[in-house]
């Protein structure tokens, strides 16, 4: 994991709020509300809430959910899922949340995170886990190279190399030359990719 943990702070504006209430047979009311929010500080961009929200007939609501954030962490560009629990009480917001590891993508690729929001505004203090490698840049070698690898300096017509494994165990795709006596090999192709086996 990445030693380095930092902190985002910012503020969110609420642009829109839709409440379903689907249980209120008693003294709660049980609803599943959808809300779009917009991110401005550290976090910039836009969150997708679902809640399930359970209401005190005194006004207090508890509530629980997932929010997707699409947008910017800094310099860092792509998306992640917060668990998002909390409270408002006398029109005061407290909640908690929670980055659900493995869910982030783009450059935000091994977030993780806790943080809230509160009057104040918003905190999340984050890290990096170490990403699982990314496959090195496909390499590039040359047509003539394999030729001479595979198909020594001697009379070869309509020769084909197909699925030649090295030790990585990648393969190559199908290579085709030809020569006859008196010119030299033509290459269907001057260059190969290696791609996973």
């Amino acid at each position: 994991m990445d030693a380095l943990r930092q902190r985002a702070t910012g503020r969110i504006n609420v642009t829109s709020y839709d409440s379903k209430p689907y249980d209120d047979a008693g003294a709660f009311t049980i609803a599943e509300a959808n809300i779009l929010e917009e991110f401005s500080g550290d976090l910039v961009g836009i969150g997708s809430v679902r809640l399930i929200t359970v209401s005190e007939a005194e006004g207090t609501a508890h509530f629980t959910g997932m929010e997707r954030f699409l947008g910017k962490l800094g310099d860092r560009s792509g998306s992640f899922i917060l668990q998002n629990s909390g409270t408002l009480r006398d029109g005061v917001l407290h909640s908690a949340w929670l980055v659900i590891a493995g869910s982030a993508t783009g450059d935000l690729d091994g977030l993780r995170g806790e943080g809230g929001c509160d009057p104040n505004g918003y905190s999340l203090q984050y890290w990096f886990e170490s990403a699982h490698p990314k496959p090195a840049a496909t390499p590039l070698l040359r047509f003539e190279q394999l030729i001479q690898d595979f198909c020594p300096a001697s009379r070869w017509e309509g020769v084909r190399a197909s699925r030649v494994q090295d030790r990585q165990r990648r393969k190559l795709t199908a290579c085709v030359c030809a020569r006859d006596q008196s010119t030299p090999i033509h290459f269907a192709e001057t260059r190969y990719r290696f791609g996973k086996h």
